[in-house]
């Protein structure tokens, strides 16, 4: 996924609370400092797009931590969420939402078609 991005095969959408969330979870994972420059040079790239959330949808009950991608995904105008989280599957029941539920494997499959 990351060779996509990089190559300018996919772009993201990302906001000020997703990134938070990517921050604390890879400073868990490593140091403050590794997760904070991580950030910045991801911010750097050119097919990462910076979104505003103006409305929170509160479509995911079983994690409400994962609301976070949902939301900027539907502000972004993105066309799908990329994840094996199955409490991502809620969104399916949503008719009215433009965006999708990928595996690795689909986005995977979408690339090389």
């Amino acid at each position: 996924m990351f060779d996509a991005i990089l190559d300018g095969e996919l772009g993201l959408c990302v906001s000020t609370l997703l990134l938070q969330e990517y921050e604390a979870v890879i400073a868990r994972k490593t140091k403050p400092e590794i997760a904070e420059n991580i950030l910045r040079a991801f911010l750097l790239w050119p097919d990462v797009r910076r979104v505003r959330v103006s409305y929170r949808w509160h479509l995911i009950e079983e994690d409400p931590d994962d609301n976070v991608f949902v939301d900027t995904a539907l502000a972004g105008g993105a066309h799908a969420i990329v994840t094996h989280d199955t409490h991502f599957e809620a969104l399916s029941a949503r008719d009215f939402l433009t965006v999708r539920v990928w595996s690795v494997e689909e986005l995977r499959r979408t690339l090389q078609s």
